[in-house]
C-alpha cells in the first residue's frame, strides 16, 4: 500500500515484455499515477507519468526477480528483488511474452544483430552493450524463477493471469 492509501499495482516483465506498455494503459485506464517498482528510481523509469491522478491505485513498473526470502516486511526490499511472500494488499501482474519475440525487440530498440541480441538474453548480460542499468538473469533464469514462484503453495495470493 502506498504512503496515501492507495493499493499498489505492481507490473514486472522481463525487459522488451510490454510491462512499460501495460502499466500506462492501466494508469489511463484507472486514472492512476505510474512510477518505477522501487519508489526512489521513479524519476528514471520511462513508464512513469500522471503523478497528478486521483485514481485509488498507483502502478509500479520494474524488472524485479521473485525472492522466495522474506523482505522484512517489505515487498521490494532492494532493487531488482521483489518478496511476493510479503504481498498483503498489493496486486501484481507479471507480464511473458514469447522469447522470440523478445528478440526482435531487443535487437530493434538497442540496434543490434538478432545474434548479439540473442547473446545478451542467452548469457544475462542485457546490461552491457545496451543502456540498462544492472545485470539481468537470462530470460530463461527470468520465466523460470517467476514460474516456480507463481507454482508454489507459498503463493496463493498470486494467481496467474
Amino acid at each position: 500500500m502506498e504512503p496515501d492509501g492507495r493499493t499498489t499495482v505492481y507490473v514486472f516483465s522481463y525487459p522488451k515484455c510490454g510491462g512499460t506498455w501495460l502499466a500506462r494503459l492501466l494508469g489511463d485506464v484507472l486514472d492512476s499515477p505510474v512510477g518505477a517498482a522501487y519508489p526512489s528510481q521513479s524519476h528514471l523509469c520511462i513508464a512513469a507519468e500522471g503523478q497528478d491522478r486521483q485514481g485509488g491505485y498507483y502502478i509500479r513498473h520494474g524488472h524485479s526477480e521473485p525472492a522466495q526470502s522474506k523482505g522484512g516486511g517489505k515487498v521490494i526490499p532492494r532493487m531488482g528483488v521483489f518478496c511476493w511472500r510479503e504481498v498483503t494488499r498489493e496486486k501484481v501482474i507479471f507480464m511473458q511474452r514469447d522469447p522470440r519475440d523478445v528478440l526482435v525487440s531487443v535487437a530493434h530498440h538497442w540496434g543490434l544483430s538478432q545474434r548479439r541480441a540473442l547473446d545478451c538474453m542467452a548469457h544475462g548480460n542485457m546490461a552491457r552493450p545496451p543502456r540498462l542499468e544492472g545485470e539481468m538473469p537470462t530470460i530463461t533464469a527470468a520465466m523460470r524463477s517467476w514460474s516456480k514462484g507463481l507454482r508454489t503453495r507459498a503463493s496463493p495470493k498470486l494467481p496467474p493471469l
